[in-house]
């Protein structure tokens, strides 16, 4: 699969998406859709990764976990594909938040140190901070006090 030059249309939904999320999350999915359509006739990695990434933020704030995941693990083959790493860093971010709610605290801790793994190498600081603000509370939460700490220094 190649990344091919996104028309004008895709841009477009792209922008609308971005700047949506969290909004009207039927229209979000329509636009992820219609993206994903095109990637999948264009063969481009990096839509793919996009639509599904953002596929799987709109379920979670739907409140429709299991589609997260869904979203979330098609998403991340193609954001690493595309090098889309800040995008990679958020997913992994986001399947800690749902794991955490689920009470699956140590998959959340896996997940959220993949995803600081990215963060570090890639200098994904304003990502990285998200992640660790979020991995020093649920030390926090654990009792876990000393590790809590290293994070949300």
């Amino acid at each position: 699969m190649e990344n091919h030059k996104t028309d004008d249309r895709m841009e477009d939904l792209m922008q609308k998406v971005r700047e949506g999320r969290g909004t009207d999350a039927a229209c979000m999915l329509d636009y992820c859709m219609q993206i994903e359509e095109y990637a999948e006739r264009a063969g481009d990695a990096r839509l793919l990764g996009f639509s599904h990434y953002y596929k799987g933020r709109t379920y979670y704030l739907s409140n429709e976990t299991g589609k997260v995941f869904e979203e979330i693990g098609e998403a991340l083959g193609y954001l690493e594909q595309s090098g889309q790493w800040e995008l990679v860093a958020a997913a992994y971010n986001l399947m800690a938040i749902v794991s955490v709610g689920k009470g699956n605290l140590s998959f959340a801790i896996e997940y959220y140190l993949a995803g600081l793994k990215y963060c570090k190498k890639y200098e994904l600081i304003e990502v990285e901070s998200r992640i660790e603000s979020n991995l020093g509370s649920l030390y926090m939460e654990c009792g876990q006090y000393s590790d809590a700490r290293d994070y949300l220094e």
